[in-house]
């Protein structure tokens, strides 16, 4: 039965470490600027999906610069980069 305790709480600081205190405490994707969480589980994605995308990015842009941070499904963290120069500077486009 301790076995069973060991595993369970093993699992549980596993998960806790890996959507909770990494994405939000340790990342170094933490200090680019993006809005506040709105759901543990589901990140941004429903006020993401409840609107037109692209006027959610068009406003993500206007409120925190041409690089922002947000969260989808399970705090997993994705950027827009709104800046051409930056993004040609960092992926070689043709």
């Amino acid at each position: 039965m301790n076995y069973y305790l060991v595993a369970i709480l093993t699992l549980s600081g596993y998960f806790l470490y890996k959507y909770y205190i990494y994405p939000l405490y340790l990342s170094p994707l933490r200090k680019i600027p993006g809005p506040p969480i709105d759901n543990f589980i589901l990140g941004h994605s429903t006020s993401i999906l409840s609107e037109n995308q692209g006027e959610v990015y068009v406003n993500l842009k206007k409120q925190y610069g041409g690089i922002v941070r947000y969260h989808i499904l399970l705090n997993e963290p994705y950027i827009l980069i709104s800046i051409p120069n930056l993004f040609n500077k960092y992926w070689r486009c043709s």
